[in-house]
């Protein structure tokens, strides 16, 4: 790994002494991608921090418990909610996640409290956004609700209640809600990025769930011989990929959790050569972003010759980060 790629870090304050709160400064997709600045839009450290929290749960257990889809759906909204702000505003969004390192990420009952939220404010973050899911099974509701940190200030919330097989949508609905409040643009800073469509948005959040599990897997936050059903976690995001042709996200996440997976020393990662493969194959446009990720792939897979025939295409187009980044691949990770 690229030292620069590894952006974790712990924030104290999370409630007890055995929990803290992982944060993730990037879209979970561009860990294990090594580094690639031309992936993402330019962005000026000096800008306003915002931090999306995992949802919160009533009728979830408190702690660190096994994996469900309750959990991995809370996980996933906050990771949605960073994705779409990177995007759409010129903030810097972060991730929090409430952990127990070497045990697992934490479900929290209760929402955070003020004297938490104005300790992000105090760390760094001038907007916090924390969230609820409050369910029977049959349906709930989902809100969210904006601070301002550093003015010790709760400025609004946004909810919707429906049926359960709703909450995805609900999600797609306020996250647009959210990113206006904080000065959303109205439209993606970069041309391939967009948000998924209403009947994809519950599969979208199912990838980067899991894709969030191996990251934490990889540092060490959920232990490595703990992590259950690793395949079928690739496999999830990888027919997810095959399935949505025409999104670039998917693909570029399977890259990403597919390099993440050999760092845990495992050949589980080699099992789905014949999908990425095919990903790339059908991928022909040199501006998106997984025709550029290609020389990454084939170098997992061990392609040699469509490795170097990939480089020197995209070193011909003369973009700086994109051959900076070619450079370091070249050199860092034969």
């Amino acid at each position: 790994m690229d030292p620069d790629d590894v952006v974790e870090e712990s924030i104290e304050g999370a409630g007890t002494t055995d929990v803290t709160l992982v944060s993730l400064n990037k879209p979970i997709w561009t860990y294990g991608l090594r580094n690639p600045h031309w992936l993402l839009p330019e962005r000026d450290k000096r800008a306003t921090s915002v931090a999306f929290v995992a949802l919160s749960c009533p009728q979830s257990k408190a702690g660190v418990i096994p994996e469900d889809d309750r959990g991995r759906f809370c996980r996933a909204v906050a990771l949605f909610l960073t994705e779409s702000a990177f995007f759409l505003t010129s903030h810097n969004p972060v991730t929090i996640i409430p952990a127990v390192k070497g045990s697992g990420p934490s479900m929290r009952d209760a929402p955070f409290t003020d004297d938490e939220i104005w300790g992000l404010g105090a760390a760094g973050m001038r907007y916090v956004v924390t969230g609820m899911l409050e369910e029977d099974g049959l349906e709930g509701e989902v809100s969210f609700t904006l601070y301002d940190a550093r003015a010790k200030t709760k400025m609004d919330r946004f909810a919707q209640k429906g049926q359960r097989y709703d909450f995805g949508r609900m999600v797609l609905d306020l996250s647009e809600k959210v990113c206006s409040a904080i000065g959303s643009s109205g439209s993606s800073n970069v041309p391939w990025y967009a948000s998924p469509s209403p009947d994809l948005i519950d599969g979208y959040l199912g990838t980067l769930a899991r894709s969030l599990t191996l990251y934490l897997a990889q540092k060490g936050v959920v232990p490595k011989d703990a992590l259950a059903g690793e395949p079928n976690l690739l496999q999830w995001i990888a027919d997810f990929a095959v399935a949505t042709p025409g999104m670039h996200v998917p693909p570029v996440l399977l890259a990403a959790s597919l390099s993440v997976d050999r760092s845990l020393a495992t050949d589980t990662y080699k099992q789905f050569k014949a999908q990425s493969m095919a990903l790339v194959a059908r991928e022909s446009d040199p501006a998106s972003p997984l025709f550029r990720l290609a020389p990454l792939i084939y170098q997992l897979f061990g392609e040699d010759d469509l490795y170097a025939e990939r480089c020197g295409t995209l070193l011909e187009n003369g973009d700086t980060p994109l051959i900076n980044w070619l450079e370091a691949l070249e050199a860092g990770y034969k």
